[in-house]
């Protein structure tokens, strides 16, 4: 994963912070995402040496994502290489995801 940037939400905490430790251990940047304190999970992912950058969005608004991706993007982050979509579904408005057979599907 050298050279590769992921960008994993709902990355400060739980399976999301899970991931985004493995990808770092694997060498790639990390573009963290969460709306909750990210102190301890910005400090835990930078001893790992890649770099890590975090930039909030509420996934529930659209502005918010895109310049949270604008100003990451041409500062510090080069193009994204993994989205890894890692939220709690209370954080979503349903309405927005169509069911397909039981199962929720992002557009």
């Amino acid at each position: 994963m050298r050279g590769k940037v992921a960008l994993i939400t709902g990355s400060t905490s739980g399976i999301g912070l899970a991931i985004a430790t493995e990808l770092a251990r694997q060498g790639a940047d990390i573009l963290l995402h969460g709306l909750g304190p990210h102190e301890k999970a910005l400090h835990e992912l930078s001893l790992l040496g890649p770099r890590i950058v975090y930039h909030p969005a509420d996934l529930r608004c659209p502005n918010q994502i895109r310049n949270s991706l604008n100003s990451a993007r041409p500062n510090s982050v080069p193009s994204i290489s993994s989205l890894i979509t890692q939220v709690s579904n209370s954080l979503l408005p349903s309405n927005n995801f169509p069911l397909i057979n039981g199962m929720m599907y992002s557009p």
